[in-house]
């Protein structure tokens, strides 16, 4: 039997919403002996779309198996009424969480590869938006608390997660979006969390980015607050999860 644990994963207007999620158990982990099934990154894809446009269609990341986990991002700017819909199968542990001081929000979605998933977003209202997807070999996802950050500030820090003895061939990973790519958007204007390594950056500028990167797990207890920087400082909106075998 898998043991559960509940995260908290949006406070809004003092209302908490609590999502629970499957973790492997101690005789699962004891399986992967020396984390020879740890989770690795495998690809990403992405893609944009102007205001008037009310669907997106992400290419699927390349190389993925039956059995990968995807974790979609999905962020838009100019409308705080405007919402973004995942495709049936998907799950959405974090839904349209606004961005302080901007009309933005960001969506996290994951599902596991089935090999007739669909990669195709709606959006209702108005803004232009974007789409990332990173795609992990075998895991499942548990999400901490998303966290934003007020506007022209730097870092955002997504709180600490608490890794269990049985989780230690997890990954921790964290996406980050601002609700409009600088201009230039080369070099990436992100900072790397400490220990992380960079992994993804979907950013074209006057449009939403979406930034991604991760690091092992290499000990019990609290991983730890995750910070990353933005190049120039602004409004920004940093999640991670632990990804495990």
């Amino acid at each position: 039997m898998h043991d559960r644990r509940s995260f908290l994963t949006k406070v809004a207007a003092g209302t908490a919403i609590v999502w629970t999620a499957p973790i492997i158990s101690s005789a699962s982990a004891s399986a992967a002996g020396s984390c020879g099934v740890r989770p690795q990154f495998r690809s990403a894809s992405g893609t944009t779309g102007a205001a008037g446009v009310s669907s997106l269609t992400v290419s699927p990341p390349a190389g993925i198996q039956v059995g990968d986990v995807l974790l979609a991002v999905a962020t838009l700017t100019g409308d705080q009424n405007a919402n973004i819909s995942a495709p049936a199968g998907w799950s959405v542990p974090f839904n349209n969480i606004g961005i302080n001081a901007q009309q933005s929000r960001v969506s996290l979605c994951t599902r596991k590869v089935t090999g007739g998933e669909s990669y195709t977003f709606t959006k209702t209202g108005g803004g232009v938006w974007a789409i990332g997807i990173v795609a992990y070999r075998l895991t499942s996802a548990i999400p901490g608390n998303p966290q934003q950050q007020a506007n022209s500030t730097t870092p955002v820090t997504a709180p600490s997660l608490v890794v269990q003895g049985n989780e230690l061939c997890g990954l921790v990973v964290f996406l980050g979006s601002t609700p409009v790519t600088p201009a230039p958007p080369n070099p990436v204007p992100w900072t790397a969390p400490t220990g992380f390594t960079f992994r993804f950056f979907q950013g074209t500028q006057g449009f939403p980015d979406i930034y991604v990167a991760d690091r092992p797990v290499s000990s019990p207890g609290p991983t730890g607050s995750v910070s990353a920087s933005t190049t120039p400082s602004r409004a920004s909106l940093g999640m991670h999860l632990l990804l495990l075998p």
